[in-house]
């Protein structure tokens, strides 16, 4: 993991236009970035904030913000041609906020630039305040996060069982038990279509058989996306898949 720190305030639109990584001295390293780049979006609430409604404001104006200025950037570069861009102008900037570096790479790798042109993702806020998803509801902001009511469940769990407490520590410590995405050829020898356990090739086997040697590994597979679906598509195959006794054929 790869941290890198930008200064401007969350709520300001000439701060969030483009944003400039700097160095561990607070010099600009010359990598930029728009809203529209990102794969994911987590805004934090306030923590210096005085009051919960304080800290939901700022979040809420930051995800509009944000949400608004994905859309136009988006647009823009969807009206441009390959240079303009590749070389991600802002709209509401007169000045080119790349280095010739930058440029003269998406230029040489086609397939940079063209990853720049899917839709932006949706940003997600934390609100501590149960009021406030009404609001986020009415302005359209499609994910949030209620962090307080989060741990709220959490104590709840823990008060009524003991033993929650192990699982919940578990699941959610850093030294804990994590979700990762496997290739299915991690379980099964797809290309023999066997398992490495004997089994003969071609052999159709169901999730549970893959479920059993998930568990062979001290792993827990909760699901499965097919190559030639969607994540959306997919959205019922992720997590606790209908028909898991079914047999089917595994690819890579």
């Amino acid at each position: 993991l790869i941290i890198k720190n930008a200064i401007g305030s969350p709520i300001v639109r000439r701060n969030l236009r483009v944003l400039a990584a700097l160095d561990n001295k607070g010099l600009p390293t010359g990598r930029v970035i728009t809203l529209d780049e990102f794969d994911s979006i987590l805004i934090l609430s306030d923590s210096e904030a005085p009051d919960t409604v304080s800290s939901d404001s700022r979040s809420l104006a930051s995800l509009l913000l944000i949400q608004d200025l994905q859309s136009k950037i988006f647009a823009h570069k969807m009206k441009t041609n390959g240079d303009d861009f590749a070389n991600g102008h802002d709209p509401g900037t007169t000045t080119r906020q790349v280095t010739l570096t930058q440029v003269d790479e998406a230029n040489q790798h086609p397939a940079a630039a063209e990853s720049c042109r899917k839709a932006p993702c949706d940003p997600i806020g934390e609100i501590l305040d149960t009021r406030t998803r009404s609001l986020l509801q009415v302005a359209g902001c499609k994910g949030y996060v209620m962090s307080n009511h989060i741990v709220s469940m959490m104590l709840a769990s823990v008060a009524e069982d003991r033993d929650m407490n192990v699982v919940l520590g578990e699941l959610l410590s850093a030294h804990g038990s994590e979700t990762k995405l496997r290739d299915v050829s991690y379980y099964l020898d797809v290309k023999n279509g066997g398992s490495g356990d004997g089994a003969g090739g071609g052999e159709e086997r169901s999730f549970w058989d893959v479920a059993i040697l998930a568990r062979q590994r001290r792993e827990v597979a909760i699901g499965y996306k097919p190559r030639d679906m969607s994540w959306a598509d997919a959205h019922d195959l992720i997590l606790n898949p209908p028909n898991k006794s079914t047999p089917r054929t595994w690819e890579e």
